[in-house]
């Protein structure tokens, strides 16, 4: 029995594959398989699929998850993961181009790149996972390796130093070679899908490896939306283009506790999908390929995401760590820093946690301070107990009172606000 895809310009044929349930330890991609002790894996019309506990690795279901499937958009994940690697924290606001005409044509979907532009290399990031911006993944490779080719070799070999043993890339952005007949040539004829594939097991290794170890690549694809705020144009004018996650699960098919991670589709893949999703304090992570519709990869998403949660809803609650902000000196002279410095009540050694604040007060961040790193998040790096946050106040006239400038942590969902949630500095003339 075969069921007929729809994907991009015609059909794609995939047989109707047959389900497995598997369970793991801290071994999350191990080829064993048993029989998950609870519900049954669910009916889902995917041809391969695959959900893990993200936070040990333990796979709790899957449907055929080694088998060979074209990687559409889903390749960006580690055109990504690369890009911010290589590039290292310093390299992320330098700016990237001019876009070559190469980037600016690329086929398919697209941030809406032209030739000339530049931009940052995080707004390009940006460009790459929400809207899944093809022009975006040739550009980020120009930049990286000065062309295409080169970055791929990064690719393939990021993928098999991560053990992907079921994954090789042709291309920095995902579309099958049928879909780009001149990459379909000898010897690439002769492999699958022209040597461009991956599996949702080797997909959720990646995903995994990306979300714990890089809290940008996590930062960015929990957005639902982004404004790059570094794009210009050949004549150096600015360009504003709001950029939206084609992961509804972050906006019209809202799921509680959604924060990641890439969509992608294809003509032999059809519709794909890595999804991810925390909740008291626990991440699950799932796999859909070869999804016969958008509405269907997120609703099965959805569906293996809340089954796996539900796995793991038969063990003890966990309790999640208290997150609270200090701030020294508490005043602080014109021209002079302060530090915030945001705590954790429990040290998590395999990941970095992501902490949202905002500021406030009569000193105006811009005007009468500026802070470091990303204004409104700090990560607390895996294995460590805290961040810091410089704030270096201006030069200026500031009244006898002084300037407040106070940090207020948010909620979130793999932390509680402890107490103090809060913390003020005060900004004085000195005089």
């Amino acid at each position: 029995m075969r069921t007929i895809i729809p994907g991009n310009g015609g059909l794609s044929l995939f047989p109707v594959l047959g389900l497995v349930i598997l369970a793991g330890t801290a071994d999350c991609f191990s080829q064993q398989s048993n029989t998950v002790q609870g519900a049954p894996f669910p009916t889902i019309t995917a041809a391969t699929a695959i959900v893990i506990n993200q936070d040990t690795g333990a796979v709790l279901g899957a449907k055929d998850p080694d088998t060979l499937r074209a990687n559409p958009s889903t390749t960006k994940m580690m055109t990504a993961l690369v890009a911010i690697e290589r590039a290292g924290a310093a390299g992320l606001d330098a700016i990237a181009g001019p876009v070559s005409v190469k980037a600016a044509q690329t086929y398919g979907s697209t941030m809406n790149l032209q030739a000339g532009d530049t931009l940052s290399l995080r707004d390009l990031l940006y460009g790459l996972m929400l809207p899944s911006g093809n022009d975006a993944a040739v550009a980020i490779a120009e930049s990286i390796s000065g062309d295409e080719a080169a970055f791929v070799t990064l690719m393939n070999d990021r993928a098999r130093s991560l053990g992907l043993s079921n994954t090789s890339y042709r291309n920095c952005f995902g579309y099958d070679p049928f879909e780009l007949p001149d990459q379909c040539v000898p010897p690439y004829s002769s492999m699958f899908n022209c040597g461009h594939y991956s599996t949702a097991r080797d997909l959720a290794a990646l995903a995994r490896a990306a979300m714990q170890q890089q809290p940008l690549f996590a930062r960015i694809v929990q957005s639902a939306i982004w404004t790059p705020t570094t794009w210009l144009d050949s004549s150096r004018a600015p360009r504003t283009i709001v950029l939206l996650n084609d992961n509804l699960l972050l906006s019209s098919l809202p799921y509680d506790g959604a924060n990641g991670v890439k969509t992608g589709l294809g003509y032999n893949a059809g519709y794909c999908m890595v999804a991810s999703a925390t909740r008291s304090g626990r991440s699950m992570l799932s796999v859909v390929m070869g999804c016969p519709t958008d509405e269907a990869r997120h609703l099965e998403s959805s569906q293996l995401l809340e089954w796996g949660f539900a796995q793991l809803g038969r063990g003890q609650p966990v309790r999640l760590p208290a997150i609270t902000v200090s701030v020294a000196p508490p005043t602080v002279q014109a021209g002079r820093d302060a530090a915030f410095v945001i705590s954790t009540s429990q040290v998590d050694p395999a990941r970095p946690t992501t902490v949202r604040y905002t500021m406030s007060g009569t000193a105006v961040v811009g005007n009468h301070y500026s802070l470091s790193g990303v204004l409104g998040e700090a990560d607390i790096p895996a294995g460590a107990s805290s961040a810091r946050i410089d704030l270096h106040s201006f030069n200026g006239p500031i009244p006898r009172r002084g300037k407040k400038a106070t940090l207020k942590l948010l909620p979130g969902t793999t932390y509680r606000v402890g107490a103090p949630p809060k913390a003020t500095t005060t900004i004085t003339s000195g005089r």
